[in-house]
């Protein structure tokens, strides 16, 4: 078992190296060689030791802040609460991460007397609930002198300050009424080769679970706000007033696919949760399953076993299949538009539409063709009428 776990972008590894050197002259033992040994996989590997790890230092970079492995270790860190971040770049730390004080380390050059590297250090030794001097092998500093007496109210003034402020934070968070739960799947990125039909399925799939059993804002409705003021995905959330936001990622790598998804709390700014689910993308709409029932748990809503069989039973790979399907077939928009009617009207129908709408659409091509000579039209209206032939 290492004392630290350091989580890096592969392009960072030679910086890497310098702290990991300094860390180790501390007397800590850092894991961080992602050579794995033959016989053994690199996901277990990595997740025996980063569930070890008494403390995990993650280094953001220009590099790191897109990898979704460097991701998946921080928030797995965030969960356990052994976070330590350090800034290698100047770069914007994702979302999820940002309320984590970061050690600055930019341009740094392995020089241990520099007061970030000090910082870093302090940080660690905290974590670990030891005192950062009784791990040093190197000279210890100098005893401090005794402060003078002109110091001391300087020094009561800003531990007085700290206070005030701790118990101004606990005020607002306790004492603030607090109205109902309201969820909001804001985006789940799809992440290097991870085709766009899976991203917005994932995340129609996570909206429809969780609107069964808490109140939760429409996907269309949010990109709306979003896209019609420029908004963030925090301020959406706020002139909408939802109070837990979920967002994550979604990536493939060969036959495999990594979802990773993300509870924030609004009010509070804080990560709630972090939870990375591994398969195949036949095991797709139960990664999503396993995704929404971790964001009821964090909402403090456990299912029964009949409600979770339900849940299971009541989605199969059949959506999938048929939106990955649209995909092929048809423009983003129309993608969006027989989303809705599937939601509202069920895969059944939603499968005739797609059917029906060519039919309507072939006659009006016809004319338009013979008519303007152009052989382009919007398939929209088509697939409305097709939604409203099969409701009749």
């Amino acid at each position: 078992m290492s004392d630290i776990f350091l989580s890096y972008a592969t392009e960072d590894r030679p910086r890497t190296r310098l702290l990991v050197e300094a860390l180790e002259s501390q007397g800590w033992s850092v894991w961080w060689d992602r050579t794995i040994a033959p016989g053994r996989t690199f996901d277990s590997v990595i997740e025996k030791s980063l569930a070890e790890a008494r403390c995990v230092v993650v280094l953001w970079s220009k590099a790191s802040v897109s990898s979704d492995w460097v991701k998946t270790e921080a928030a797995e860190a965030a969960r356990r609460r052994v976070l330590v971040p350090v800034l290698i770049d100047e770069v914007t730390v994702p979302l999820e991460f940002r309320r984590v004080q970061a050690a600055r380390l930019v341009g740094w050059t392995g020089d241990q007397t520099q007061e970030e590297f000090s910082k870093l250090l302090s940080a660690i030794a905290d974590l670990m609930g030891q005192p950062e001097r009784s791990r040093g092998t190197g000279p210890l500093p100098a005893p401090a002198s005794q402060p003078s007496r002109w110091k001391r109210p300087a020094l009561l003034g800003g531990a007085g300050a700290v206070v005030a402020a701790a118990l101004w934070v606990a005020l607002h968070i306790f004492f603030t009424p607090h109205g109902p739960v309201v969820i909001g799947v804001m985006d789940i990125r799809a992440r290097g080769k991870a085709p766009a039909w899976m991203s917005e399925f994932t995340r129609d799939g996570l909206t429809t679970v969780l609107s069964k059993y808490v109140r939760t804002y429409a996907t269309e409705k949010i990109d709306l706000l979003r896209e019609k003021r420029g908004l963030s995905d925090i301020e959406a959330a706020e002139q909408l007033g939802i109070t837990k936001m979920v967002s994550g990622t979604i990536s493939t790598a060969d036959q495999n696919v990594l979802l990773e998804v993300h509870v924030v709390d609004i009010m509070s700014g804080m990560l709630e949760a972090a939870e990375h689910m591994r398969g195949t993308e036949a095991q797709l709409v139960a990664m999503q399953n396993q995704a929404a029932i971790a964001v009821l748990k964090v909402l403090k809503i456990e299912l029964s076993e009949p409600e979770l069989k339900r849940l299971v039973n009541g989605r199969t790979n059949d959506d999938q299949e048929y939106l990955k399907l649209l995909t092929e077939t048809m423009g983003g928009g129309d993608v969006k538009l027989m989303g809705m009617v599937g939601a509202f009207m069920g895969w059944k129908l939603a499968l005739l539409t797609f059917f029906l709408a060519p039919f309507f659409g072939a006659g009006f091509g016809i004319v338009e063709k013979i008519r303007t000579k152009d052989s382009t039209i919007a398939y929209g209206p088509f697939l409305i009428m097709g939604a409203l032939t099969s409701l009749f």
